[in-house]
């Protein structure tokens, strides 16, 4: 995944994060080429372990506008592997992906 940045001071420090959510708490299933609601969600997600904190911060403003920002050492799986500093996701639940800067 890369992600643009703008907007920042430049000479400021900064953090980004790369966010994996819930939408809802249902699960799905795939079935007759559509996504089909199977009932509610068993597995509550620890939210600490949805983040993925990009390794080259906290750099300036500056450092982070300069190019694209790449998260590619993100690694997604439905296993508890957050240990291996994996974003662990279910995969039979509907995610969006987020990116936040922190100051």
């Amino acid at each position: 995944m890369m992600v643009t940045i703008t907007g920042l001071d430049p000479d400021v420090f900064y953090d980004l994060l790369f966010v994996i959510a819930s939408t809802d708490q249902y699960r799905y299933k795939y079935a007759n080429m559509k996504w089909q609601t199977v009932g509610e969600s068993e597995v509550h997600q620890n939210e600490e372990k949805q983040k993925f904190k990009h390794p080259n911060g906290p750099n300036t403003g500056e450092y982070w506008m300069q190019k694209p920002i790449s998260f590619r050492g993100v690694k997604i799986s439905n296993y508890d592997t957050s240990k291996n500093g994996n974003v662990s996701i279910y995969l039979t639940r509907q995610n969006k992906d987020m990116t936040y800067c922190m100051q």
